[in-house]
């Protein structure tokens, strides 16, 4: 019977990185397919403890998961992604990782 158990639990660890490795290919490619000169930005929907709302670039680890995000666009600058953040949050600032010079 313990046995059982633990292949259950192996299993449902397989899918779940399984699930993981697929997730990130796919934010991989979306990152491969964007213009050199600009990148894909995501304002956080959820407020650090200041209200601040942070942004994001695609690749930045980070970044919120896709349920609690808005994309805003390519951009190539943080400047105009915090410009474009503005119409969903008053206060908005670059993430210190991906963003730092809007942070």
């Amino acid at each position: 019977m313990e046995i059982k158990k633990q292949l259950k639990l192996t299993a449902f660890i397989l899918i779940m990185i399984a699930s993981v490795i697929s997730s990130c290919a796919k934010e991989e490619q979306e990152v491969i397919d964007e213009p050199t000169y600009s990148s894909n930005y995501y304002v956080n929907k959820n407020a650090q403890s200041d209200g601040t709302h942070k942004i994001h670039t695609s690749g930045c680890s980070h970044a919120p998961d896709a349920a609690n995000r808005i994309h805003l666009g390519n951009f190539d600058s943080c400047h105009k992604a915090i410009t474009e953040a503005r119409n969903h949050y008053d206060k908005v600032s670059g993430c210190y990782y991906c963003s730092r010079d809007c942070y």
